[in-house]
Order: C-alpha cells, then structure tokens, then sequence
C-alpha cells in the first residue's frame, strides 16, 4: 500500500510540473496557472514522508540546492526592511520561495524517476507554445484592435503579456525544439518540429524583442557545439553568426541601436543608484516597488536580473545569485555527457543572457522568469556530478 501511494505521489509530481510549464502558455488567469505549483508543492512536500522519494531527494546535487535555499532565503529575510516591511510581507515570500523550491525539486524528481521525462515534457511545452504563437500572431495580423501598445509589437496570449515576455517564453520553448531537433527524430517529426519552430520564430519577430535572438544565438550555438565535439567552436560561431544576421535583418540596424541602447543605461543606472543610496550590502528589500517614472514613460522594473538582484538585496544578493549560477556552471563542466547535460547548458545560457538586459525580482510566483532562472536550475539538478570519462 505505502509503495503504491510513493509511486502515486511520483506521478502527481510529474503531472504538476508538466502543467505548471504547459499552462503557462495556454491560460490567461494567472491564478489558476499558480494552482498547478501549489499541488506540485504538496505532493514534493508529501514525497519528504516516504523514505525511497525521501532518499531520491537526498541524493540531488547538495551543492546547488545549497545555494538555491540561500538565495531564495536571503531574499525572503530581506522583506523586513523593504518599504513595505512586515511579518505578512515575509510571509508571502516565504510562500513564493517554497513555490520555486518544490518545483525545481520536482522537475529534478520526475526526470530521474522517468527516463523519457524531458523529452515528452519539452514536446508539451513546445506543442503549447506553438498553438499559443498561433493564435497571438493571428490576433496581431487579423485584429489590430487587440494590440494594446501604440507601437505595432506582437502582445503575447494570456500570460504572455508583453512583447518581451512573450519573446522570452517562445525563446525558451525555441531552445527545446531545437534540442529536440538535434536529437534523432524521424523525417515526419522533424518536419513537425521546423513548422513549429519556424512558427516561434515567427511570434519573436513580431514582438520585436532583440535580446531574444542574442540568446538564442548563444544558446542554439553551445548546442550544436557539444553536439559535434570534433568542430565545436565552428559549429557555434557558425550558429551564432547566423542567429545573428538572422535578427539583425529581421529587426534593422537603426532599430537595434535606437531602441536598443536608448533607456536600459538610464534605468541601471536609476536602481543601482536607489540601492547605493539605501543600503549597498543589503539593498532596499525585496518587498519594495520597483517602478521608475520619467516625463516620457514609467518604467515597472529594472530591466535587469543582475541589477534587480543588488536593488532587492544589494552585494549579498547578487553575490548569492552569481554563487547559484557559477555552482550550477561548475556542476556542468563535471556532469556526465548526455543529452540532458546539452539542454541544461543550452537553457542556462540562454537564460543567463536574456536575463542580463531585462528582467525583475527573481522571487516571485511563476512567470516567465522561472523560464529563465529556476527551469534551467531543475535541470541542472536532473545531473549526477560524475566527472566524464
């Protein structure tokens, strides 16, 4: 009886994960989006009284999840001196912090317990995000009075509630097409995934977004590179190269240099500034408002995770932050070669850039910043740390 609960358990936790990833492209409510973390947090927190899901747990990278607890700790303990400081600020980013936890916790749980995992996650995902991609873009083209900016960018279905968010997303599930594609696939499905593909792309370059294709380039490139380990580096020049010219030509030189380098500088400097002037070690607190408003526009954050990092917890914060990615980057470099080991790498790039130029308070529900930050960290702990042979 205990054994067929554990096993039971093991597929409530799958399942949450799963639907946590795939409706985040399919609702528009983000509530009922955050529903599915909250069952995936029970059944990980039910998993810690069954003594074989216990030791599976036990066996994840200590290291990693060593400095997960630290960050996301640390960031918790930072909403008592944040302008709106207080036990029920703590609290609830407390209740954050135990989200994100469990769901890095059981995306590694479900991939070592089922050795398809990932594959079949990343077909959901990218199955999502195709009929999400779809249906945006056909709002974009067929009913202009959908778009609510006065610039003419693609805005994302549901969750997807802004160009750069919606670039992120499709950019993430990008990744795992492409990781799908390089994997051997028969000619049927290799059609369907370049259709899909070709469809984000689509989304992406309507959105308008020019980080997107920086990351991916980075991403697409170190992918192909361990998948050819004999020319690596010219498979990824290659692949970055083209990525490149693909999003030059798509966006435009004038654009990519007046949008581009026009406010981000303006806004580091802002919150960096805020911080400095608060308290640089600990900064203001992950509790405060992070919105900035000018004569022209009002900007809701900084635009950075690094620099959200050091605004919300000053030097300890993004010290904490570059600790968890360089752990994650050392457990790479010894992991054994597999094809989970190419989609951490090709995720963590990809979310490493991206999140240099945008990008908000890491501690949070999910959104499109568990795309980038903590998905890529679950993966990372699907890794056994063996050195490769």
């Amino acid at each position: 009886m205990t054994e067929r609960i554990s096993v039971g358990i093991e597929y409530l936790v799958a399942m949450g994960v799963g639907l946590s990833l795939v409706m985040f492209f399919l609702l528009e409510n983000g509530r009922a989006n955050a529903f599915a973390t909250y069952l995936l947090a029970i059944a990980v927190l039910a998993a810690m009284f069954f003594p074989r899901l216990r030791a599976q747990l036990m066996a994840l990278p200590r290291d990693i999840l060593l400095a997960t607890v630290c960050l996301l700790e640390y960031l918790v303990l930072s909403a008592f001196w944040s302008d709106t400081g207080g036990f029920q600020v703590v609290l609830q980013h407390q209740g954050y912090a135990a989200l994100i936890l469990c769901f890095v916790l059981g995306l590694a749980m479900a991939c070592r317990r089922y050795e398809q995992f990932f594959p079949g996650l990343a077909y959901l995902v990218l199955l999502a995000a195709g009929v999400s991609a779809a249906y945006s873009i056909y709002l974009h083209v067929l009913l202009p009075d959908y778009q609510p900016l006065p610039e003419p960018r693609l805005y994302g279905l549901g969750r997807l509630s802004n160009p750069v968010i919606s670039a992120a997303s499709y950019g993430v599930a990008g990744v795992l097409g492409c990781w799908l594609l390089m994997r051997q696939q028969t000619g049927l499905i290799r059609s369907g995934l370049v259709l899909v593909l070709a469809l984000l792309g689509l989304a992406i370059l309507l959105s308008g977004t020019r980080t997107v294709w920086l990351a991916l380039a980075v991403a697409v490139g170190a992918g192909f590179a361990l998948g050819r380990q004999e020319r690596g580096l010219m498979w990824f020049a290659g692949v970055f190269g083209f990525m490149g010219l693909v999003g030059l030509l798509s966006i435009g030189w004038e654009d990519v240099v007046k949008r581009g380098l026009s406010f981000r500088p303006d806004i580091w400097s802002e919150f960096i500034g805020r911080s400095m002037a608060a308290n640089p070690l600990l900064g203001v607190g992950s509790g405060t408002q992070s919105y900035w408003e000018t004569p022209v526009l009002t900007f809701q954050h900084p635009h950075s995770v690094f620099v959200s990092a050091f605004f919300f917890g000053g030097f300890v914060g993004l010290g904490l932050l570059l600790l968890l990615l360089v752990t994650c980057a050392r457990h790479l470099r010894v992991a054994e070669s597999s094809e989970v080991r190419t989609l951490a790498i090709m995720l963590l790039g990809f979310g490493v850039v991206f999140s240099v130029f945008d990008g908000d308070n890491i501690l949070t529900k999910i959104d499109y910043l568990w795309w980038l930050i903590w998905f890529p960290i679950g993966v990372c702990l699907c890794l056994d740390g063996q050195r490769r042979s």
